[in-house]
């Protein structure tokens, strides 16, 4: 949670400013997820929206983050946007597990990009998916393709859009669908970027 003071113009960051500043640049450990170059405007675009127009005295980092990737988005950044989101909000992110074989797993909660059942339809979830795997495919390039993409909250995501009063066979079918269309598109993508292999898909909710 960050607070902030109008306090005017000053040459030092404010807490906004540093927050976000420091959020990015603990993105940007690997150059390969966002370019920083208009960050420190960014995230003094940010600090005045939320002092002209948001009437609150604290802001948590999740707002942040996604005030900063629209304000990304706005100045026509979009691909970086949806990294930012992605990446600084948790949806992505690496995890060394023993099962991978000492390859870093790049970890996908779905529950975090599930829509229920009420206001999307299956459609949706899937070219969320397809966004957000093109959106983080150089994550594999310099293995060329070696890596293993897990998947959280396979079973929860499906649960959501199905509901809850969804028979466990239509729950199993559309969890193997999930899967299937993860290792399609991370095919596709191997072949559009001319990897030398693709990443594996892991349930894990399985493991």
């Amino acid at each position: 949670m960050i607070f902030y003071q109008d306090e005017g113009y000053q040459r030092e960051d404010s807490k906004i400013v540093a927050h976000i500043k420091g959020e990015f640049f603990d993105l940007c450990d690997d150059e390969v997820l966002v370019d920083s170059s208009n960050i420190d405007e960014i995230a003094r675009a940010v600090e005045m929206f939320i002092q002209e127009e948001m009437d609150c005295t604290c802001v948590n980092t999740n707002e942040l983050i996604l005030l900063a990737s629209r304000a990304m988005a706005s100045v026509g950044d979009g691909h970086m946007a949806r990294r930012f989101l992605l990446f600084g909000s948790g949806m992505i992110r690496p995890s060394e597990w023993e099962v991978t074989s000492d390859n870093t797993m790049w970890v996908l909660d779905l529950k975090q990009i599930t829509l229920s059942k009420e206001s999307a339809l299956e459609l949706t979830f899937f070219n969320a998916i397809n966004i957000l795997l093109d959106s983080i495919a150089d994550v594999w390039d310099d293995t060329k393709g070696e890596g293993v993409l897990g998947l959280r909250h396979v079973c929860t995501a499906a649960t959501l859009l199905l509901g809850s009063s969804a028979r466990n066979k239509d729950r199993s079918l559309l969890i193997n669908e999930i899967m299937a269309v993860c290792e399609l598109k991370m095919q596709q993508i191997a072949d559009r970027r001319g990897w030398d292999d693709e990443p594996r898909i892991m349930n894990l909710d399985l493991v």
